[in-house]
């Protein structure tokens, strides 16, 4: 019996944060191609366990701000309308090369999340997604210069691996926490090296959920509340293809 308390409490204690690790995340519904409308969706739910809002507690989101950023450096943004299940918004990609689809939340007021071990916090959220568009002759223009957030990544595939660079402000992420989730919920952790770099195979094909956090200690008023840190939460997915082998 002696045994068991303690691995019932660890159990309880595991159900309680996996039941709060709720994320934003972009989709597209279709395939991205020159000069045809993508419709851009955004989620927020438990992607591990495939729960997705729906209704009132996506009002929240109302505040995410979308743009996309072509390859030539144009901004665009979306204007994005909240449907039962998501918020969606569209884009025509009007050149080939690499496209960053981009989203903040910076204006949400101060929250208390001493349930969370957080404290009294003000939350800034992140969103990212890419895509790239060939050439009639399968060539492809690609971005030189990156629009970046300040919490951000970039994510390159080598081989059968992801390398995944983080970005805080003008300088790489350091022992950042990356969490992985890939579309059946398979989950893997990983922390960044003194470069600010981490890596990961995939397992299977479709939509990976990437995320990070940082904590930035200094306490401040926001709308006339104090709160006691800032919290960057960067919410970034990926499509590996079907036509890697595994």
């Amino acid at each position: 019996m002696k045994k068991i308390v303690p691995a019932f409490a660890v159990f309880l204690m595991l159900l309680s944060f996996n039941s709060e690790a709720h994320s934003y995340w972009i989709e597209f519904a279709n395939k991205p191609q020159l000069n045809e409308p993508l419709e851009i969706r955004l989620y927020y739910g438990e992607y591990a366990s495939h729960k997705r809002e729906s209704g009132h507690p996506l009002e929240k989101m109302k505040d995410i701000r979308v743009w996309t950023v072509a390859p030539d450096g144009d901004s665009t943004f979306i204007e994005t309308k909240q449907t039962e299940e998501y918020w969606v918004g569209y884009y025509t990609p009007k050149m080939t090369g690499e496209f960053q689809v981009l989203g903040i939340n910076d204006t949400r007021g101060v929250q208390n999340w001493k349930a969370h071990n957080l404290g009294i916090a003000l939350p800034k959220q992140y969103l990212r997604k890419e895509f790239i568009l060939s050439g009639s002759n399968g060539s492809e223009t690609i971005s030189t210069t990156k629009s970046r957030q300040f919490l951000d990544f970039d994510i390159t595939q080598s081989e059968d691996e992801y390398l995944i660079a983080t970005n805080k402000g003008e300088r790489s992420y350091r022992e950042a926490k990356i969490t992985i989730t890939n579309p059946e919920g398979w989950i893997r952790i990983r922390f960044t090296d003194r470069m600010g770099n981490a890596t990961f195979k995939p397992n299977e094909p479709g939509t990976y959920l990437i995320e990070t956090e940082w904590l930035d200690e200094t306490p401040g008023i926001h709308n006339g509340i104090a709160y006691e840190r800032v919290r960057h939460k960067l919410d970034a997915t990926i499509e590996v293809p079907s036509e890697k082998s595994f």
